[in-house]
């Protein structure tokens, strides 16, 4: 919903678990990503939850200032356990019904009490059922009202003007599944595309979306991510978590099925190998996390359709030899490209691609409006 009104070169600012980063897009004769920056907020924020607000605000403004931005209406992401998509189906109702009934189907479909929530829907379908009987397909989005307003204080603070509050499963899906509407036509929808998954791994959270046509149907967030990673080898090697990160970096995952000293020259071996064993044993606990929610949103969305393709962002898709692990469950894993619909300015390049989905996907928004 605009409540500002529109900007001119759409800004997406995306609160990740640790990290903020921030996307600015310039509509010329192509896409292009002007400005772009990110920062550790240093606490204020705990899995996507604002737990400092006044830090939170003093970030962001840093933020803002490191990326040459000055332009003041952006566009908030949002992605923590308190942020809700899932796929109702009702029968048909004219419009002026359909409100009243999403609220009273929410109450059975959202582990928030209905009013300490914001609900948000899109019909994404309109067909008969088997029993010949109108029928319609929705997406319900909600989010706690108090999570929601101690991100918008935080920008208030910083003095930003959010025009528009995203879902950051919608910002991915806009940002690494091309130019078509994040939400089809009919048309669209007639073409009955395969599911398709999206998993952003972030620092402490990972946000799992089912895709069809376009379309978020199901996500989901798990309060495990690259972080879980650093502290297994922390723990296990008597390491601060500052000197884990660097030799997880270096190291790197085996790739599944390889023997842990693979690649690995002589310097790196003992420890190399004692990284490796530890990277392994968390990596297909993640797995197993990740494949478990991704099969019970497909008995929420799909039916029987089965996922067979997944597209991995965030900084964790950068990890070496992770998606190893994954491919070993769906038939075709590939990295996303953030800048799928967006260029560079000439003679600049961007680090962490895959990092800025989200912010990109949000700044997209503003461009699709």
């Amino acid at each position: 919903m605009a409540i500002f009104g529109k900007a001119t070169q759409p800004i997406g600012l995306d609160i990740g678990s640790e990290v903020i980063r921030v996307a600015q897009i310039k509509q010329a004769s192509d896409l292009l990503l002007s400005k772009h920056g990110e920062l550790r907020t240093q606490g204020s924020l705990t899995d996507g939850e604002t737990t400092d607000v006044d830090g939170l605000a003093s970030a962001i403004s840093d933020l803002l200032k490191k990326a040459n931005i000055t332009e003041r209406k952006v566009i908030l992401g949002i992605s923590n356990q308190k942020v809700i998509v899932r796929l109702l189906t009702m029968p048909y109702m004219e419009k002026d019904d359909l409100k009243s009934a999403v609220e009273f189907q929410a109450q059975d479909n959202i582990p928030i009490p209905v009013d300490e929530a914001i609900l948000d829907y899109q019909v994404i379908n309109d067909f008969k059922n088997k029993d010949n009987e109108r029928t319609i397909q929705i997406v319900l989005v909600a989010a706690q009202k108090e999570m929601i307003q101690s991100h918008i204080t935080a920008l208030e603070k910083a003095r930003l003007k959010p025009y528009i509050v995203d879902v950051s499963s919608f910002a991915l899906s806009r940002s690494l599944l091309g130019n078509e509407p994040v939400v089809p036509d009919n048309k669209e929808i007639e073409k009955n595309e395969t599911p398709v998954g999206i998993l952003d791994i972030g620092e402490s959270v990972t946000n799992i979306s089912i895709v069809k046509n376009r379309t978020p149907l199901f996500s989901r967030v798990i309060t495990m991510g690259d972080n879980m990673f650093v502290k297994a080898i922390a723990d296990s090697l008597a390491m601060q978590p500052e000197e884990a990160k660097k030799v997880k970096d270096e190291i790197g995952f085996p790739k599944q099925g390889d023997e842990l000293n693979e690649g690995l020259n002589a310097k790196q071996l003992e420890k190399g190998e004692k990284v490796r064993r530890v990277l392994s044993d968390e990596a297909i606990k993640f797995v197993g996390e990740v494949k478990r929610s991704f099969d019970y949103g497909l008995t929420e969305t799909a039916g029987d359709e089965e996922l067979t393709e997944l597209i991995v962002s965030g900084s964790g898709a950068s990890n070496k030899n992770l998606l190893s692990y994954l491919e070993a469950s769906y038939s075709k894993v590939s990295k996303g490209d953030a800048l799928s619909r967006v260029n560079m300015p000439a003679g600049q390049s961007l680090d962490d691609q895959t990092g800025y989905a989200i912010a990109i996907g949000l700044a997209l928004r503003g461009i699709d409006e």
